[in-house]
């Protein structure tokens, strides 16, 4: 487990809550520590607790795309495609690399691409592009579908917070893999 992985866990906690819930307007479904009915369709949601939700993220992080950049930058992904999904995060980390292929896969271009940029020491730079990119992905979601315009304050909430929690991360210790 990476150094930073229960900071971002306590984090990720204040915006995905740790109480039952079950909004129609949400399109996952029955929803508790984020994890969600729809995308884990095995998981008894009301009974999990916080630790079987950890396992599920750890699992998660460990198929994720962002299993393959150093922290900070794993982090931010990661909660993006916690929040959005896999393929919207891969979509906005193209766009903020400038990519031509904007295909939602993150494939051996865009790997290289995004650590071309954290080994030119353009992390900061990086982080500041993909939370530019994610915040334009919500108020375009929420323009787009006005039944879910209603979370765009947390949305864009929790994407400041995000961005400021890895900015931190990243002055205090630089990159870690």
């Amino acid at each position: 487990m990476h150094a930073l992985w229960k900071d971002y866990f306590e984090l990720l906690m204040e915006f995905e809550g740790t109480v039952f819930e079950n909004d129609p307007a949400d399109p996952g479904g029955a929803t508790k520590f984020g994890i969600d009915q729809r995308s884990h369709p095995g998981v008894d949601i009301k009974s999990l607790t916080k630790a079987g939700a950890e396992r599920i993220y750890l699992a998660e992080f460990g198929k994720s795309a962002a299993a393959h950049f150093p922290a900070p930058v794993s982090f931010v992904y990661f909660d993006l495609a916690v929040n959005a999904g896999e393929s919207q995060a891969a979509k906005c980390l193209q766009r903020a690399l400038g990519l031509k292929q904007v295909d939602g896969v993150v494939g051996s271009k865009t790997l290289a691409n995004a650590n071309a940029m954290i080994t030119r020491g353009e992390a900061g730079k990086l982080l500041l592009k993909l939370s530019a990119q994610r915040e334009l992905f919500y108020m375009n979601l929420a323009h787009t579908k006005p039944r879910m315009s209603r979370f765009l304050k947390g949305w864009l909430r929790r994407a400041k917070a995000i961005h400021l929690w890895a900015v931190a991360r990243l002055n205090e210790g630089g990159m870690e893999q």
